[in-house]
This record gives C-alpha cells, sequence and structure tokens, in this order.
C-alpha cells in the first residue's frame, strides 16, 4: 500500500512592512507488504551444503515467466492438500464390506479395526476413514469422498487399489501396512502409496526398509514427504544387478516431489531414482549416498531420468515390464538443498564403471519451454571409472543437423561438485547456465582423474563443425579450485556456439601442464572442437590460464578480454605452460580477439624453463588474431639468457602479419629478443608492444 500526503501550500500575504510565506514539506510514505516464502524444514545433510542466495535477482536466472512454462519452478507441485478434514459426527466400527458400503454410515467416521475384502465396492460418501490396525483389501475401491484421517495405523492391504488417486490429505505408509523402525521390507506398502495416493508422509524421523524393487506406471503427481526419517536398503537379495533397468524407486510417467529425508543405499545396490518421461519432478531437501555396483553391469547412479517435449517415445521399464511409450510433455524439474553422495562403480567401461549422481537423457525436444533447476546442492565422491556428477547427455538428434536448438534450460546456482574421478559435470545439450557455483576436481585421497575436465562442454555425434554443436552456454561467477597439485583441466568448451564465460575464478596451487579453460577440445571422434560466437570475460585465473587445442576457427567472434592472470611458481612451470598454449603440433587458429590483460607473474626468484611468457604453441599457426592492452609483469627481473628467449612468447608454428600485437608492456624482462617463432612466417604487426624501459618487442 502507498500513502501520499500532497503538499500544502499557503497564500502569499503581502503587507506594507513585511510579507510571511509558509509552506508545508512534501512527504511522502510507502508501506510495502513483504510475501515471505515457507520456511522448509532443514535436511539431515553433512554441513557444508552451499545455502541459497539471499539475492535472486540475477539476469542469468531461469526465464520462468513465459507463457508456456510454470511461474514458479520450486512451485510447480501443490505443497499441501487442497481440502480440509471434515467435522467428525457419530463412528462405528465397520466389520464388512455391506457396513461401509451402507448409506446409512454416510458421513460417519469408519473406525478400520477390523479386516474384510471390498473389492469393486463404493463406500457411503463423505466418511472419515479413521486408520485403526485393520486391512481393507480389493481392486477398484471407490472412496466416494471419504477422507483418510492423519493417522500412522494400518487401514488398507498393500494390494488395494483405489478406482481414483486418492488426494485430501497426507497419508502414512502405516496405513498401507509399512512398519517403521523394524527389520521388515516396508518396500509393498511404499508402493501402494506411490499407485493410490497424491500426498504421502512418514512419521517424523522413522526408518523405513525398501529391499524389493518395485515398479509403478500412472501418471499424475506423488508428493512424499519424509518428516526427516529415512529409506535404506538393508538387502540386496530381491535386486537384479545384472542389468541396469531396475532402482530402489522405479517408475514411468509419474511425477514426483520427494523431500525432507534421507535414501541410503548402503552400498548394497548402485541406484536410487530411475524413471522416464514425466512433466515435472522435484527433489527437496534430501541426502541420498552409498548407492554402488560390484563391478556388475549396472550403472550406479542416484538419479536416472529421460524426459521429452515432443512426440511419441519409448523407454524400456525394464523386466517384466518391457518397452513403455508415452507423449507426455517435459515442463519442470527442481532440485534444492540436496546432498548426494558416496555414489560408486568398481568396474571398468560402460556400464560397469559408470557413477553419476545425476543423468538427465534429453530424448526427443521440441522448443516448448520448460526449465530444470538446480540449487544449493552439493555431489560429492562419485567414483568410478567415468565418475560424474551430473551427465547432461543429448539423445535427441540420432543424425542429420544437431544444432540442438530446444526450449528446455538447465540452470544450476549456488552448487558446488566434487571429488568426482572424471568430471563434476558432462554436458552435450543446449541451454545450460552454470552460475554462482564452486567446482573441484577429484582429491588424492579418493583417487586419480580419468581424464575428463572438471566440466565439460562438446557434442557427441561425429560431425564437424557448424553441423553438429552445442548451443548457448553460460558460465557466470562460479570458482574451480584444485587446492592439491595440478591434475585436471577445469572448464573445458568444444563444438559449442553463443559462449558466455565471465567472473570466474579459476585456481592451482602451483603451475603445471593444465588450464583453467580449454577452447576447441574434441570430446568425441570426427568432432573438431570448433567454438563460435564466444565471449570471455572478467575472469580470474591463479597458477593457470587458457589452453587452445586442435583447430579453432571462431568466425572471429571469440573475444577474452578484462581478464586477470597471477602466478605464484614453485616448481618447474610444467611443459612449455603460458598464459595462452596450443598443444597442436599443426593446424591453424584463427581470428581471436584479445584484450585488455593484467598479468602478474611471480617466480620467486627463479627463472623457470617451463613459463613460456604470454603464449605458447607447440606447432599450431596462428593467423588474424589480436593482442591489445596487456601488461604483463614479471615480480623479479627476469632477463634474457642463452637458456629462454621466451620471456614473452615461444611459437613452433607460424605467427605472420595477420597478427597484431598492440600496447603491451612487459616489466622486469627485456623486451628485445623476447620472443621465438620457428615457424616460416613470422613477421607479426607490433605498435607499442615493449618493455617498461621502452625496448621494443622483437624476434629472439
Amino acid at each position: 500500500m502507498k500513502k501520499l500526503h500532497f503538499p500544502t501550500l499557503t497564500m502569499l500575504l503581502v503587507v506594507m512592512a513585511f510579507f510571511q510565506f509558509s509552506c508545508s514539506k512534501d512527504s511522502d510514505l510507502l508501506l510495502e507488504y513483504v510475501s515471505q516464502e515457507n520456511e522448509i524444514p532443514d535436511a539431515q545433510t553433512t554441513p557444508d551444503v552451499p545455502q541459497n542466495p539471499s539475492n535472486n535477482n540475477d539476469n542469468n536466472a531461469p526465464n520462468v515467466n513465459d507463457a508456456n512454462r510454470p511461474n514458479d519452478v520450486a512451485n510447480w507441485f501443490p505443497n499441501e492438500p487442497s481440502v480440509s478434514k471434515p467435522v467428525e459426527t457419530e463412528t462405528y466400527t465397520p466389520s464388512s464390506s455391506s457396513d461401509i458400503t451402507n448409506v446409512q454410515n454416510a458421513g460417519k467416521t469408519a473406525i478400520i479395526s477390523n479386516s474384510f475384502d471390498c473389492s469393486g465396492c463404493t463406500f457411503a460418501a463423505n466418511q472419515i476413514i479413521r486408520p485403526a490396525g485393520g486391512t481393507i483389501s480389493g481392486e477398484n475401491i471407490n472412496l466416494n469422498g471419504s477422507y483418510i484421517d492423519n493417522i500412522a495405523d494400518r487401514a488398507f492391504s498393500s494390494s488395494v487399489t483405489f478406482n481414483s488417486i486418492y488426494e485430501d490429505s497426507w497419508v502414512f505408509p502405516e496405513v498401507f501396512g509399512a512398519i517403521a523402525n523394524d527389520n521388515s521390507d516396508d518396500s509393498d506398502a511404499i508402493t501402494a502409496l506411490m499407485k493410490n495416493v497424491k500426498f504421502a508422509k512418514a512419521v517424523s524421523s522413522a526408518t523405513y526398509i525398501k529391499n524389493t524393487p518395485k515398479f509403478v506406471h500412472r501418471k499424475g503427481e506423488f508428493i512424499f514427504d519424509l518428516s526427516n526419517g529415512k529409506i535404506e536398503i538393508t538387502s540386496d537379495a530381491n535386486y537384479n544387478e545384472t542389468s541396469d533397468q531396475q532402482a530402489m524407486f522405479w517408475f514411468f510417467e509419474l511425477n514426483v516431489k520427494f523431500i525432507n529425508g534421507e535414501i541410503d543405499g548402503n552400498d548394497l545396490y548402485p541406484a536410487a531414482f530411475r524413471w522416464a518421461f514425466p512433466e515435472a519432478y522435484h527433489f527437496e531437501n534430501l541426502h541420498v549416498h552409498h548407492f554402488k555396483n560390484d563391478g556388475v553391469s549396472h550403472r550406479s547412479i542416484a538419479f536416472n531420468v529421460k524426459i521429452a517435449s515432443a512426440g511419441t517415445n519409448s523407454w524400456n521399464g525394464g523386466s517384466p515390464f518391457g518397452t513403455k511409450s508415452s507423449s507426455q510433455q517435459f515442463q519442470n524439474g527442481y532440485v534444492g538443498n540436496c546432498v548426494i553422495e558416496d555414489i560408486r562403480a568398481v568396474g571398468v567401461g560402460v556400464p560397469n564403471g559408470v557413477a553419476q549422481a545425476w543423468w538427465i537423457q534429453y530424448d526427443n525436444m521440441d522448443t516448448s519451454l520448460a526449465t530444470i533447476y538446480h540449487t544449493g546442492n552439493l555431489i560429492q565422491r562419485v567414483l568410478g571409472d567415468e565418475g560424474e556428477g551430473i551427465y547432461l547427455n543429448d539423445e535427441t538428434f540420432s543424425g542429420g543437423n544437431k544444432d540442438i536448438i530446444h526450449g528446455t534450460t538447465f540452470v544450476m546456482d549456488n552448487c558446488e561438485i566434487r571429488d568426482c574421478t572424471d568430471r563434476a559435470m558432462k554436458i552435450t545439450t543446449s541451454n545450460v547456465t552454470l552460475k554462482n557455483s564452486t567446482f573441484r576436481p577429484i582429491s588424492a585421497v579418493y583417487g586419480k582423474p580419468s581424464g575428463g575436465a572438471t566440466v565439460d562442454f562438446f557434442t557427441l555425434l561425429g560431425s564437424n563443425y557448424p553441423t553438429h554443436y552445442t548451443n548457448n552456454v553460460t558460465v557466470q561467477n562460479c570458482s574451480f579450485i584444485e587446492s592439491e597439485s595440478p591434475r585436471a583441466m577445469m572448464l573445458r568448451i568444444g563444438n559449442c556456439k553463443n559462449i558466455s564465460v565471465t567472473e570466474n575464478t579459476f585456481s592451482y596451487p602451483d603451475l603445471g601442464n593444465y588450464q583453467g579453460i580449454v577452447l576447441g577440445a574434441s570430446g568425441t571422434s570426427g568432432t573438431n572442437g570448433w567454438v563460435t560466437d564466444a565471449n570471455f570475460s572478467a575472469n580470474t585465473f591463479f597458477n593457470c590460464g587458457y589452453e587452445i587445442s586442435n583447430t579453432i576457427t571462431t568466425d572471429g567472434t571469440l573475444n577474452i578480454h578484462d581478464e586477470t592472470f597471477s602466478y605464484d611458481m614453485t616448481g618447474t612451470g610444467g611443459s612449455s605452460q603460458a598464459v595462452f598454449r596450443t598443444p597442436a603440433a599443426s593446424g591453424t587458429h584463427a581470428d581471436i580477439n584479445i584484450y585488455n590483460l593484467a598479468i602478474d607473474v611471480d617466480m620467486n626468484g627463479e627463472n623457470i624453463p617451463g613459463f613460456k611468457g604470454l603464449i605458447f604453441s607447440n606447432g599450431a599457426n596462428f593467423v588474424g588474431t589480436t593482442w591489445s592492452n596487456i601488461n604483463l609483469n614479471y615480480k623479479n627481473e627476469f632477463t634474457n639468457n642463452s637458456t629462454n628467449g621466451s620471456e614473452f612468447g615461444f611459437l613452433k608454428g607460424n605467427f605472420d602479419n595477420t597478427n597484431s600485437l598492440n600496447d603491451i608492456i612487459m616489466t622486469n624482462a627485456l623486451g628485445t629478443g623476447s620472443i621465438i617463432i620457428l615457424g616460416s612466417s613470422k613477421g607479426f604487426l607490433s605498435s607499442n608492444a615493449r618493455d617498461d624501459k621502452g625496448n621494443k618487442i622483437t624476434l629472439n
């Protein structure tokens, strides 16, 4: 509400001897109503879960205001049933189907302490069903407006089915026969919940056992509040571990919301959730952990989902359910404040060695708008021959043009992924934004990296750009941190278009053989690693820089600018490292604009032969590149000598007069003879490229 008090102005009175003037000041009072989000109980998780940021006014936030997508990603599902509990009147205790269907009992409270079959029956209307240890069994039961009371006691058989999904109240697993905090298997009761009700709730802090895989196929919504409790596997005897089709929670087309609790595999089975073709999913305040294979043909995956937004699509539900088809269109996915950890595969290759916290498969996507939003999550210790935190896997294009233009956006905000054997993230789809997040390579405590970059963008199909590429890549305000010795690349991007990488930090403890950003890398045989329409700016680098891999041609749209580089070296400097490095022995890198760089190098009093200054090429040629407004500052005096004439650069390939060096100052190193070019073309253009004493930067 806003109240405005308009100013009052007194009349001017002019008198022979004096005048009097008075006015009142304007005053604007603004009363604001501030809406507060409902508080969510904290999950029982490890203590270092990233917290949601307080400021969500971010230009890179997903656009959720389009007409075809939900207005709030986190609130796609309802939070509570919409029906209030009826006022109680008379109670009675039915002992048969004839009692509970008797119209004389309409509106009464039925105390379910007896057991009887009610197959195909219709309850008397609008009763309150009070669980009291009895068991109503049967199929296709019509509850006829009845309300199931919020009591954790038995009322129905686990094999019962209703003629429609019950959604008027929270229902406990105990209503279908679960017994919390004991050694019995609650799988049947939990499955009955998923098949029959919309709102499920566990007893507060209780533990349930799910030792049997049960397949659920239905549409609609299932919302399960674990109430800070736990569902765990204590025996794998009933699980099939020779194929990766089963899971602890295994369903098709169902829209699920799991919140506030713990899912524990106890290292007995590899898979927590496997499902396909939902309209939406929501996981919040969960601790999902200790899912492991034993070298068998079963991927270790916490969350394995296949989504689609076009056509009719098929999915192998696994034995005995076979192939299922669906035309449901995906709209929304939300994952918030979850910890996923200790997902392990002890085999080698695919699938035996695959471990993933998330595997999201884009099956058949069109331009229909959808959003996947991950916020405040921690993923750690995903270990295996191919251990990955999140794999965004585009399967839409099995051939033909793979420009990967679809309407699904993936946003990760304020998350942390660390200690994954291969990658924190592998991304082969378009429209991905990573922001305000932290990525760390695997620690030596858990093994050594298996070769992937910490975060890897590329395309899977083996065809050269521009036929195949991944579109719309954004990485903003993220931290890539290696706290041990340099052992892995940080961010690798190849076969991508429309790229924005800004305001990130890349940090190694010392200079080694890995760079912070790798451009042009090919993730698949037959692809050439192109990047185009790319902007890299305002990033900060510690003991690392850029690597330009393979042959990279950019149509003049690769811009690297306003970057800061700091080096504090204690080792040998790796093998031929530089701020910009290309390991390729042949090929051409063209049309790159590099400007406004601040570079500080501390060699701690020693000339480190492994460091080659601004640029190193192992043989690849540079054509049409521009290097402008660069300050290369050596903290200690670095003099030209017989063993190192590459204070500014060392290129084994060509660096001809299509390349230019403009407004460059090198401090504490002699410009004369500070660049080595071994290629046949070495007549680069130079304008005001000098050292701090005025000597031009020239060839050695």
